[in-house]
């Protein structure tokens, strides 16, 4: 890949190629597909074998366009890896790449890597109500970040580009520091955010139908 003079004179990093294409459906039956750029591949690929998903090489030009198309994947030091949903017409775009018989089911243990349905069904910014549609009820949402404890249901990103997910505080650290758990993945490991790095959901938020059906 090359970098524009412009860009390189400007000081703008250049966006990685896509290498590699995780692709599987979860134990509900929803599509998840992301690629992951060629430092990743090997990564990604054990990633892979750990979800019971397919890893698939960018081999021709049909699944690159695909691939321009998806999210980016995020790999993750448990050895998974973040894999967001797509539609399903994208999904059996790639599908037919794969070597017969060989279409992938994430194991059941390891799909809540992928992407949780409660997560993804919450809209373009994924600000879904924390816990909804995981079959128990939501946990308490503080009106005022000062009000943050233990307990609460709150917002957090994985990145700025990625939008918000809903965790639960676990531990108020002091100064403003505290440690969450994503509400729908709770074997990955806590993680800490500052107190503006939190956002709240709206303590009467229902939940909303998804703008991300499959197809």
């Amino acid at each position: 890949m090359t970098v524009s003079t412009e860009a390189a004179a400007a000081g703008v990093a250049a966006k990685p190629d896509p290498a590699l294409i995780l692709l599987g459906r979860d134990e509900k039956g929803k599509a998840h597909a992301s690629w992951f750029a060629t430092g990743e591949a090997a990564l990604a690929r054990q990633a892979a074998k750990t979800m019971g998903m397919a890893a698939m090489p960018i081999a021709n030009e049909e699944v690159r366009d695909i691939a321009g198309g998806l999210p980016q994947g995020k790999l993750f030091a448990s050895g998974r890896a973040f894999v967001p949903f797509v539609k399903g017409t994208t999904y059996d775009a790639l599908a037919k790449h794969l070597p017969a018989g060989s279409e992938p089911v994430a194991k059941k243990k390891a799909a809540a890597s992928a992407g949780a349905s409660a997560v993804g069904s919450a809209g373009g910014n994924r600000s879904g109500g924390t816990g909804a549609g995981s079959g128990h009820s939501a946990p308490p949402r503080p009106d005022d970040w000062s009000k943050l404890k233990p307990g609460h249901g709150v917002l957090a990103s994985l990145d700025p580009d990625d939008g918000w997910w809903p965790a639960v505080v676990r531990e108020d650290k002091g100064d403003g520091l505290f440690v969450l758990a994503w509400a729908e993945w709770p074997e990955w490991d806590l993680f800490l955010r500052r107190r503006e790095q939190i956002a709240l959901v709206h303590p009467k938020f229902v939940g909303q139908p998804s703008t991300e059906a499959e197809e």
